[in-house]
């Protein structure tokens, strides 16, 4: 689906030289001359870090300070790979942006995030409600409800996300590159990018579990997207989770959050994302690692764990749903519910079921019962 415009990239020109066929050379191996092509780089990428560590953490304004950077022509020195994606343009759903204008569009929204905490950091709550305001403000229709509070949990994952310099850099670093894959692939941009960060975050001489957790970080970096769609479910993450030692899990969880809010907002000049988005990603990153309440539902009753999943524990609430149920399935009907959400796997149905309106849960647990009966 992406368009190319037909100007030769930095890789292509190389090719050229060589005499290679552009035309015959794969996906593998325009992912190997990339890694090839780094790799001669290697004695200045110590030297490359450095420079961009500097520039992260010795400027209020990061964004401005890279993107004064990319009109020198020097970011380009320093991260080859972008100058693979500068001519790739997205589909019209994207309102023809190149992809380093929605990787600049998506450092914006991280550089708003980066205001609003130095802003609660010096107590300025002022200033702080005039980027709570900008930030409303440029995102349309589709943030216009969102609350000032919902915007402080997002801060705060940010904060959480941006603890100590090594963290910083990285997360900065990672929402710079994060679409490199689309040099190699567009449908397979996740693991081919995934490939890449790993061989740069490894010549950056940044320690084992870091490249670990930037590898995977890449590699899903469209994950709460797919979630919010329902392509994904709580389970998976906790799958992924598995890969990184517990005081990384919630680390990776906020960064995770961090490059796939951006990166939403950063698709199409107003964005895509929206309340509703937002609201399904902070469930999640403040839920997920919390695995005791799933583990405690596995011994309740369905209805139970049925509470949990709807994030209706409040009984009032949930005693509308229950009476709604019971009121609208049939004995036999509610039998084969409570049969399903017995062997239903606690984690799922949490993605399943925790983001319907009251009157959606009973009508599709209705369906539900047909479902599992006619199976």
């Amino acid at each position: 689906r992406a368009e190319f415009v037909n100007k030769p990239t930095k890789l292509e020109r190389l090719i050229r030289n060589e005499r290679i066929n552009a035309m015959e050379f794969s996906e593998e191996g325009r992912m190997y001359y990339l890694s090839s092509w780094r790799y001669e780089k290697k004695r200045w990428a110590l030297e490359d870090y450095y420079r961009f560590k500097v520039l992260v953490l010795n400027n209020k304004n990061i964004y401005q300070a890279l993107k004064d950077t990319e009109e020198s022509g020097e970011l380009y020195s320093m991260f080859p790979e972008l100058e693979e994606i500068k001519y790739i343009t997205y589909p019209k759903d994207g309102d023809g942006l190149t992809v380093i204008e929605h990787t600049f569009l998506c450092l914006s929204n991280l550089q708003m995030l980066e205001d609003a905490s130095n802003a609660l950091r010096d107590r300025d709550e002022g200033a702080f409600e005039r980027i709570f305001a900008e930030y409303k403000r440029i995102s349309g229709e589709r943030l216009a409800h969102l609350h000032i509070d919902m915007f402080r949990e997002l801060v705060k994952i940010y904060r959480e996300s941006t603890k100590t310099d090594e963290d910083k850099t990285l997360l900065w670093l990672l929402m710079l590159l994060h679409d490199i894959g689309k040099s190699v692939s567009w449908p397979e941009h996740l693991p081919m990018g995934a490939k890449l960060i790993k061989s740069i975050l490894e010549q950056y001489g940044l320690s084992e579990d870091r490249v670990k957790l930037g590898e995977a970080l890449i590699g899903y970096h469209g994950f709460f997207g797919e979630l919010t769609l329902g392509e994904m479910t709580i389970s998976t993450l906790r799958r992924i989770m598995d890969k990184f030692e517990a005081n990384e899990q919630q680390l990776f969880l906020n960064m995770l959050a961090m490059i796939n809010i951006s990166d939403i907002k950063g698709i199409g000049r107003d964005g895509k994302l929206s309340v509703r988005k937002l609201d399904t990603i902070f469930r999640a990153v403040s839920d997920v690692v919390d695995g005791q309440k799933f583990t405690d539902a596995r011994h309740e009753s369905p209805f139970t764990r049925l509470k949990v999943w709807t994030n209706r524990e409040d009984s009032g609430r949930f005693g509308r749903i229950e009476s709604m149920i019971n009121s609208e399935l049939n004995q036999e009907e509610v039998r084969t519910l409570l049969s399903y959400l017995e062997e239903m796997e606690v984690q799922y149905g949490y993605g399943v079921f925790s983001r319907l309106s009251d009157q959606g849960l009973v009508n599709s647990v209705y369906l539900l019962s047909h479902i599992c009966k006619l199976s």
